[in-house]
């Protein structure tokens, strides 16, 4: 199809609503307009797979003296959250504070990084990390991050929310009054 100048200049309009309509167009079709559009087809093909392959074996040894270099490999993915890891691996709220011996309430704050990483014994980063079937790499990583606001949060005030100032762990199981006695003792007994 060549593109001819119009007499009343509708040539522009024609070829962008052409070109609007090639993201299905076959390569051989294609090949053949730029053909016509005076492309030398074939050339610019064969530079551009000389240069990516030049690019590729650059980059293959680029990558093998970086990987000579480079410090052990990160843990897994990054957690999304503590929560919403537990119920990917089909445990409740409730299932995963039994498995970790915590409160829900306890578990929500350590998901929304509200209790200073600093204070959260590794006893209990390793209780999360087994009931998450992970490394306590991962979990750590995770509670290290900056507190988050819950997801509500924004739907219910009228000003922005701000995120509350991040507590000690052992302050917040004093305070949980949804803690069984026996695991408040049991976390308390990890306080040095």
């Amino acid at each position: 199809m060549a593109i001819k100048d119009d007499p009343k200049g509708n040539s522009i309009e024609k070829l962008t609503a052409w070109m609007n309509n090639l993201e299905g167009a076959p390569l051989d079709e294609l090949r053949r307009l730029r053909m016509e559009l005076g492309h030398d087809v074939e050339g610019s093909e064969q530079i551009f797979l000389a240069h990516i392959q030049k690019m590729n074996s650059e980059l293959g040894s680029t990558e093998q003296a970086f990987q000579d270099v480079q410090s052990p490999p990160a843990p897994e993915s990054s957690l999304r959250g503590l929560l919403s890891e537990a119920r990917a691996r089909g445990l409740s709220n409730l299932q995963f504070a039994n498995q970790t011996n915590l409160s829900i309430a306890l578990v929500t704050k350590l998901d929304l990084r509200l209790i200073r990483f600093a204070s959260i014994p590794n006893q209990v980063i390793e209780d999360l990390a087994n009931a998450l079937d992970c490394i306590a790499e991962r979990v750590k990583a995770y509670l290290q991050g900056n507190p988050l606001l819950p997801a509500d949060a924004y739907f219910k005030a009228d000003e922005a929310p701000t995120v509350p100032e991040q507590q000690d762990f052992f302050e917040e199981v004093r305070a949980d009054t949804s803690l069984s006695e026996e695991r408040r003792r049991r976390l308390l007994a990890m306080e040095t």
